[in-house]
């Protein structure tokens, strides 16, 4: 007995035409009235998410560029003829699909390029449709250049990628975009509804809605799961697809979250474990509950949420009578990023259950915060007008120091810790003169660049002063501060030794040597 071929559902209802694309109208419009007018670029670049219609959407172009019985007025193929029945099968000499991910050396790319010089067999055009385009080699971009800048008339290129920043701008700057979007909820669940019709399978309002949410604006992932609810259930009811999915009871959750977000930890706990026995998954909780927080933001900030259908109405009322007016904005958005880190814990976490109730206590303890205005204005009610608590001003004192000569200079530095200056003026030069706010220094060593515009400078922000001092070289034989300092020193020496004292002591002490020190 021959067993008949299975074809996936995503597959069956893959879109044949332009008019059966959901959720692109833009995209749409414009390669329509291109292929029409006969102004279509010669490489294209079709960017977004997963399952949004990207290959479907250039095979599709790629019939209405060749298909023979397509009427002047309409961008659609007819979908009968051998081309398009060719097309569709991927056996057409002129169309021509390459899987990007299994073809990324320069090597494939230069076949490429050599195949396009030939005109196409049997149609208008030879079309070149590269999925997951972004997974070509640097090398093989570079040698994509030079033909999508200037590609034959009879060649076209579809393009495909889900990753646009891995493409080169180069690559880009040659090519016409076309971002497809996620598709709505709303559009994907009558999408799933018209599948379900032709299948004859009945399912419920809610579950088809809640299977378009979990897709994420994916058409191929919205029908894979569809496909699993009917292979689980005969009918697909919002039970069954919540088991399948992992949601639980979204009662049970929204107690859940509830309870964290009015600060309620033990009554959060309780519900999470009820929701885990029932088979939900931990992140799933976080994932609804950033949907309420986003919701509540919206509300109270009086924003048109962006998906109102998350919940029933019932739940929704209960949101907004007994949540909404105990939390503020900032405590909202203390929430969002609590939980958006949340995720990656539980991503992260051995036990992702243990790891869901520490974040939950968290939560609660993070929903009881004052805010912070709160706090200021209670200090600014309780402050004393006199007294320690009261602050004032004060504007930083800065003593001037009095300069009158070299000694009172020198002091002047050591004093305000000027250490490098003070020791390359006493190392490398002589004091020509010294007449306040005037310094003429001899130079007796090499003294570093812009030593005296840096001397000038200290001195004038110490004393107020406007300081000028100049380099001379008149006074070779004069000798610089530290050897007058060690002549000075010899000569208190020598007159300290001839005191009574002194002689008494080297008498009792003959190895003794006299040092002087200064008093710091």
């Amino acid at each position: 007995m021959e067993m008949s071929t299975y074809i996936p559902l995503f597959l069956k209802y893959r879109s044949q035409k332009f008019s059966e694309l959901i959720g692109q109208d833009v995209s749409v419009r414009v390669l329509t009235a291109a292929v029409i007018k006969n102004r279509l670029s010669g490489a294209i670049l079709f960017t977004g998410i997963r399952g949004t219609g990207k290959t479907s959407t250039a095979r599709i172009l790629a019939r209405a560029l060749n298909c023979p019985n397509r009427p002047e007025t309409s961008a659609e193929p007819c979908c009968m003829c051998k081309t398009c029945q060719d097309i569709l099968g991927e056996r057409h000499m002129d169309v021509i699909e390459i899987d990007a991910a299994s073809h990324t050396s320069v090597d494939d790319v230069r076949e490429l390029i050599e195949s396009c010089k030939y005109k196409p067999v049997e149609c208008k055009y030879k079309i070149y449709i590269i999925d997951e385009v972004h997974m070509l080699s640097k090398s093989a971009f570079n040698a994509l250049l030079k033909t999508l800048e200037e590609p034959p008339p009879h060649v076209k290129f579809l393009f495909a990628t889900t990753e646009t920043y891995r493409v080169p701008e180069t690559v880009l700057s040659r090519c016409l975009k076309f971002d497809l979007k996620p598709i709505p909820v709303n559009l994907l669940a009558q999408h799933l509804a018209n599948i379900l019709n032709q299948e004859g399978v009945s399912a419920d309002v809610e579950a088809l809605n809640i299977i378009a949410r979990a897709s994420g604006g994916s058409a191929r992932d919205s029908i894979s799961i569809l496909e699993q609810a009917i292979n689980f259930c005969e009918k697909v009811s919002v039970e069954a697809v919540k088991t399948l999915l992992g949601h639980g009871d979204y009662a049970v959750v929204y107690e859940a979250v509830k309870a964290c977000l009015l600060g309620d930890a033990k009554n959060s706990i309780v519900k999470f474990r009820e929701y885990s026995k029932s088979g939900g998954l931990p992140a799933e909780l976080i994932n609804r509950m950033l949907e309420i927080v986003h919701w509540l933001t919206c509300k109270k900030t009086s924003i048109q949420p962006f998906d109102d259908n998350f919940a029933q109405g019932e739940l929704k009322n209960d949101l907004e009578n007994s949540v909404l007016p105990k939390m503020s904005v900032a405590g909202l958005s203390r929430m969002w990023q609590a939980c958006f880190r949340a995720l990656e814990e539980i991503k992260l976490a051995p036990q992702p259950d243990y790891a869901t109730e520490a974040i939950l206590i968290r939560l609660c303890y993070l929903a009881k915060l004052p805010e912070l205005t709160d706090i200021l204005s209670s200090l600014d009610k309780n402050r004393p007008e006199t007294g320690i608590c009261q602050l004032k001003e004060v504007e930083p004192k800065t003593e001037l120091q009095t300069i009158t000569d070299i000694d009172s200079l020198l002091e002047c530095l050591t004093k305000n810790r000027e250490a490098i200056l003070l020791n390359e003026l006493k190392q490398c030069a002589a004091v020509a003169e010294c007449n306040p706010p005037i310094l003429v220094l001899a130079q007796k060593q090499k003294l570093s660049d812009g030593f005296e515009k840096r001397l000038e400078m200290t001195l004038s922000r110490l004393t107020n002063e406007k300081w000028h001092v100049t380099i001379s070289s008149d006074n070779p034989s004069l000798l610089s501060i530290s050897e007058q300092d060690k002549i000075r020193q010899s000569e208190e020496i020598s007159a300290i030794e001839k005191s009574d004292f002194i002689r008494t002591a080297k008498d009792l002490f003959p190895q003794a040597k006299l040092k002087i020190t200064k008093k710091e």
